[in-house]
């Protein structure tokens, strides 16, 4: 990230607007399953693990029109959810650690991890 990338998000949190999280998966240092970093970026950057973890669901569904299907656990959207062990609370981080995660779901059904049927 640039200076004026730092400068640009910070003035951004600041100011309440709306963040979310993305991608730019494929470009070069940014690849495809790693884009968790990005969250340590914003927690670096100042905000708290549990906005960095909201800009990548609930904000991010909000920004591109989707938030009555997913982003939010409640009835009737797409459960499709990660399961880690440890708290990302108290340490973002660990969501890179593909060892802790334990269980997958996808839209209400569990396809990886104990709970699955694979």
């Amino acid at each position: 990230m640039t200076k004026r990338h730092h400068v640009s998000f910070k003035n951004a949190l600041r100011d309440g607007i709306q963040i979310a999280m993305g991608t730019d998966a494929g470009t070069p240092f940014n690849f495809h399953g790693e884009n968790a970093q990005e969250l340590e970026r914003m927690v670096a950057l100042g905000m708290s693990p549990m906005q960095a973890i909201l800009a990548s669901t609930s904000a991010a569904a909000h920004l591109i029109g989707i938030q009555d299907q997913v982003g939010t656990i409640e009835k009737g959207k797409s459960a499709d959810l990660l399961l880690f062990k440890g708290n990302p609370l108290r340490s973002i981080d660990l969501l890179r650690d593909r060892s802790r995660i334990i269980g997958v779901m996808q839209s209400g059904r569990f396809v990886a991890g104990p709970l699955s049927k694979t």
